[in-house]
């Protein structure tokens, strides 16, 4: 076991996820209990890189990976797709219990369409993605997921409950979409021992695109929603986090056009 590798890490992975998860307080991205354990995570980070690259033969994670196309590709796309989704997945519950008035268990009953609408989605994408490639099913389902953002940025207290439930419904199939060509893009052409590196590789950029992005949107939405006077101010301020969502898909459907634009088949299958 590289022990040198687990030491810096796990410390850096902690302390950049939590100081992320503190940006959501009062002060935001200025807190000394955000950019401290960030920053000193990040260079933790880097220091683990660093080492993983000049002892390959016994590196916990063989970074070098990152030097092939779909897994450098995939993993950037798994990042941005992360802040994306959790990012949203933060705005969503909170929308319809601050601007809508319902309650907590309400609140995670309206966001079931989305759920099925990812499991509607998830044999079509594969198939299509061995059809077409990645790279254009990933952009799809990110445009899909894009629009069915975009009605919550324009959603207020007076908006129809079923048409909010149809665009979960809608977001949720690209969502869906999205998840599957990327995170199997990302081990076209390893061998087989290369397939655990690869995977833990894209699930941490996952990870932590999820953290980033969730503590930026939860900045942007403490900015938008502090001092709003009424029901109707405060969902302007919800719609402003929503749109530096569809934000962040737009990037992710540019960092896209990195991934494959062919069927490939890998060698592991």
């Amino acid at each position: 076991l590289d022990w040198v590798g687990v030491l810096l890490v796990a410390p850096a992975l902690v302390g950049m996820l939590y100081g992320l998860s503190n940006a959501s307080q009062d002060g935001g991205f200025t807190r000394l209990d955000v950019w401290a354990p960030v920053v000193g995570g990040a260079m933790l980070l880097v220091t683990f890189l660093i080492t993983q690259l000049r002892r390959p033969e016994a590196a916990l994670v063989d970074v070098s990976l990152l030097r092939r196309r779909s897994v450098a590709s995939s993993t950037a796309v798994l990042f941005l797709s992360g802040a994306s989704l959790y990012g949203a997945m933060l705005l969503l519950p909170l929308f319809f219990q601050v601007v809508r008035g319902a309650d907590a268990l309400t609140a995670a009953l309206l966001l079931i369409p989305q759920g099925v609408g990812a499991l509607l989605s998830r044999s079509l994408a594969g198939k299509l993605t061995d059809a077409v490639g990645a790279r254009v099913v990933a952009i799809g389902g990110f445009v899909v997921m894009g629009l069915g953002t975009i009605p919550f940025a324009m959603a207020g207290a007076d908006t129809g409950q079923w048409w909010l439930m149809a665009v979960l419904l809608v977001r949720g199939f690209g969502m869906g979409a999205v998840m599957i060509p990327v995170m199997s893009v990302g081990f076209v052409g390893l061998e087989r021992d290369e397939v655990p590196h690869a995977s833990i590789i894209t699930r941490l950029a996952q990870q932590l695109g999820g953290a980033f992005g969730t503590a930026v949107l939860a900045v942007i939405l403490e900015g938008a929603v502090n001092g709003a006077d009424g029901v109707a101010a405060i969902a302007q301020g919800f719609g402003t986090a929503f749109w530096w969502a569809v934000g962040f898909t737009v990037v992710a459907i540019g960092v896209c056009f990195a991934l494959p634009s062919k069927p490939v088949t890998s060698p592991v299958d």
